[in-house]
């Protein structure tokens, strides 16, 4: 399996790369109106996003939206291979580089209490919310140890996979936010589309 997931990383990675940058800019601005739709993020107090880097879904608007309307953002802070939290995001001016090469708030900064809401990063999903990340594990196991009420994936509709080898230790994704719509998780669901 390890093998597997280490190929469909690879497939994913490349196909969500192959897209300009003009499409994942305006991909991601929809992906933010369509995420405000849900009342899970129109209501939250709390929300934990991550800090977008490289190809994937731009969260640097969205987090700048969410502190308007008054949201507290949280941010990861990787503190060692096996443990990450979530901590208060720093502002822009206050982020340093990450280890994983994504700016990051300064060591030390102390977690806080559960969001009310948290999205999601990921390489591939499919539509039985199978999310595959980037191998590290550290979503799968801050959100094992946390249980969050509102779980939201964030994706380009490239992202969408039929189908994902997983383990139970691999948390399932209850919605997906893509440019195109809100998925709501069907494990019977019909797919349309496939990575490899």
């Amino acid at each position: 399996m390890a093998e597997d997931k280490r190929r469909l990383r690879a497939l994913a990675k490349a196909r969500r790369d192959a897209l300009s940058v003009e499409v994942r800019r305006a991909a991601s601005a929809r992906i933010q109106r369509r995420l405000f739709t849900l009342p899970a993020v129109r209501t939250a107090r709390r929300v934990f996003v991550y800090i977008s880097a490289g190809s994937e879904v731009q969260t640097a608007a969205l987090i700048d939206e969410l502190i308007k309307r008054g949201i507290e953002v949280l941010v990861p802070l990787i503190v060692d291979r096996q443990t990450m939290h979530a901590v208060p995001f720093p502002g822009w001016d206050g982020l340093q580089p990450g280890t994983l090469g994504i700016p990051t708030p300064p060591a030390g900064t102390p977690p806080v209490g559960h969001p009310d809401c948290v999205l999601l990063p990921g390489l591939a999903l499919t539509l039985g919310g199978v999310r595959l990340g980037y191998g590290g594990g550290y979503y799968d196991r801050w959100l094992a140890s946390h249980s969050p009420a509102n779980l939201v994936a964030l994706a380009f509709e490239v992202q969408i996979t039929r189908h994902l080898p997983s383990t139970s230790t691999d948390v399932t994704v209850p919605i997906i936010c893509t440019e195109d719509r809100l998925v709501q998780v069907d494990d019977d669901a019909e797919p349309y589309l496939d990575i490899g």
